[in-house]
């Protein structure tokens, strides 16, 4: 696959929207069973940017959150995601047994149908603007170093009460940034940046 960072190739038929990463995800791969590096690869090089959002989100959750560990395994996740997107120019690589695993194409769509109520709403909230921020290749550089300072972040934080709760909102408008190309999404992401830049230095 050719550099897809440039900002022509960036608008060259990829999903701009959860709804259509959701699309390309339900048509993944091929037969009734679909591989996990099927999966990530319909996304090309926003897949890190798909794993961001993620991670970001499951450590909003207090119930998951508040599990001994669970930041600092996260933020361990956030920091092996980029390191293999930078790596790989942009496009997420998992360890083989992991991108082997499978699931059953039926399952796939049907976990699909009934996430799309809810990401129609992320949906309604992003928008194509002030894209320099998220599609050339310099910025996404930059989110991605910004992201792993605030995974990093997240290992003294995880012991202060909510201390996770900024890194990982900025995760999440990191994410959802690069899967948008919303330019607003990664100013938001630097924001939460220096919010947790200076609970960090509250620390010292």
């Amino acid at each position: 696959m050719t550099d897809s960072t440039s900002d022509t190739q960036s608008d060259s038929g990829e999903p701009h929207s959860l709804t259509e990463v959701l699309d390309t995800f339900a048509d993944a791969g091929e037969g009734d069973q679909v591989r996990v590096d099927d999966m990530l690869g319909s996304v090309a090089d926003r897949s890190l940017g798909v794993l961001l959002a993620l991670f970001g989100l499951v450590a909003l959750i207090p119930v998951i959150g508040s599990i001994p560990g669970a930041s600092i395994a996260l933020g361990t996740l956030v920091l092996l995601a980029i390191a293999n997107s930078l790596l790989g120019r942009g496009a997420l690589r998992v360890p083989g047994f992991i991108g082997r695993r499978e699931v059953q194409r039926d399952k796939l769509e049907a976990g699909v149908e009934r996430a799309r109520p809810w990401v129609r709403k992320v949906d309604a909230v992003l928008s194509q603007r002030l894209e320099l921020l998220a599609v050339s290749r310099p910025a996404r550089v930059v989110i991605a170093l910004c992201a792993a300072a605030l995974a990093v972040a997240m290992y003294p934080l995880a012991v202060v009460p909510f201390g996770v709760t900024a890194p990982a909102a900025g995760l999440l408008a990191f994410g959802l940034a690069l899967m948008a190309r919303d330019g607003f999404f990664a100013l938001a992401g630097y924001a939460l940046a220096a919010v947790t830049l200076w609970m960090g230095l509250t620390l010292v």
